[in-house]
């Protein structure tokens, strides 16, 4: 979490997504999902991860406080009810 802050105070957010960005997020209780500008997608086998990683790199994990802003991030700011 330090170096999260850290990032965002430098400049850097944890989680930039631009056009055709694709990120991983994952947290103990949310599980892990794949988002990007607008899109979310929860992911719910190890069929769907082990494609998702191959895809998009392994997950930025955090807690799950982290896990909901990254998710209304990638949703432009507007937080949607979990599918």
């Amino acid at each position: 979490m330090r170096a999260d802050v850290a990032r965002q105070l430098a400049g850097n957010p944890p989680l930039d997504l631009t056009e055709n960005d694709m990120k991983l997020i994952q947290s103990p209780g949310r599980g892990i999902a794949l988002v990007g500008p607008g899109y979310f997608r929860q992911l719910r086998n190890d069929e769907e991860v082990h494609a998702a990683v191959a895809l998009a790199g392994n997950p930025l994990v955090g807690n799950d406080r982290q896990f909901d802003l990254w998710r209304s991030i990638a949703y432009d700011g507007q937080v949607k009810a979990p599918s």
